[in-house]
């Protein structure tokens, strides 16, 4: 929202008031403005007004209301939800397309190979998973005796 400078052939310098209210049940709000334009926070229908002074002077007469409509249909929280929405959609799609080209490509494989697979320590036992049982005794290597024999 702006508005023309007020016509006067003696100062340029104006400071400005806008008086705003949200229809319908907004409380009016009235803000210093620096410049000649505003922009409305939120959508919907406002009224507003606006005065001027110059320097430490008095301030003039508000200004006839005016009310206008700033995009009724769309809400923030309507805004809010679609960027959010859309932000994932972007990002999903993005990692589909870095993974279709990985695959095409062959890229998975030699950014990711595979892991050689681990020794099973247990890999000469028997299949059938029964332990076959040591005996003592029953050794095929013979055992013989050894004597130290001292020199002289």
């Amino acid at each position: 929202m702006s508005w023309p400078r007020p016509q006067s052939h003696f100062s340029y310098n104006f400071e400005y008031e806008l008086r705003t209210q949200q229809i319908p049940g907004g409380v009016p709000v009235t803000e210093p403005v620096h410049g000649r334009w505003f922009q409305l926070p939120n959508p919907g229908t406002y009224t507003a007004q606006i005065r001027a002074k110059v320097r430490a002077k008095r301030w003039t007469a508000w200004s006839p209301p005016q009310t206008f409509a700033c995009d009724p249909d769309e809400s923030s929280h309507t805004r809010a939800w679609r960027t959010a929405v859309l932000a994932a959609l972007g990002a999903l799609l993005l990692v589909l397309a870095v993974v279709v080209v990985c695959r095409r490509c062959g890229l998975l494989g030699r950014v990711f190979p595979r892991l050689p697979p681990m020794k099973d320590p247990l890999a000469d036992a028997p299949q059938d998973g029964q332990l076959m049982p040591w005996e003592a005794g029953q050794e095929e290597c013979p055992v013989s005796e050894v004597q130290l024999v001292s020199e002289k």
